[in-house]
């Protein structure tokens, strides 16, 4: 009878424990969704940026040729 009392009392240890354990769970899955949105916004922020780098490159290209043009005509 004593055993199964310690048995009892252990298996609602155990389930505290686990129950601790799947709220912990809950959190770090909803952390790791929080974190993913970010990152997805990270990378489309940075997609942005790297279209403005390549559009700003395009226009130094331009502007350089336009400054090599003026320098061959004399302007």
């Amino acid at each position: 009878m004593r055993a199964l009392v310690a048995n009892m009392r252990t298996l609602v240890a155990n389930a505290r424990t686990l129950v601790a354990n799947m709220r912990t769970v809950v959190a770090n899955a909803r952390t790791l969704v929080a974190n993913m949105r970010t990152l997805v916004a990270n990378t489309r922020a940075v997609e942005a940026n790297t279209r403005t780098v390549v559009a700003n490159a395009r226009t130094l290209v331009a502007n350089t040729r336009a400054v090599e043009a003026n320098m061959r005509t004399g302007g």
